[in-house]
């Protein structure tokens, strides 16, 4: 698969970008993936861990609010 796409831009620069194959989409889907359950494991669940007494004032605020 030797595809590639050519964008020119205003300045007449001609910009050419190679078309990602299946495998290559894959890939990065399975990353992008991991990725963001990593992420909501982060956003969710390490906070829930924190003691609260350690949180305070404005923080403490936001933790309850959040969770």
């Amino acid at each position: 698969m030797d595809e590639s796409v050519f964008i020119s831009t205003p300045d007449h620069v001609s910009l050419e970008f190679e078309l990602a194959g299946p495998g290559s989409r894959f890939s990065a889907y399975v990353i992008d993936f991991i990725f963001n359950v990593l992420l909501i494991v982060v956003i969710f669940l390490v906070p829930r861990a924190a003691p609260v007494g350690a949180l305070h004032g404005f923080w403490r605020f936001w933790y309850w609010s959040f969770f």
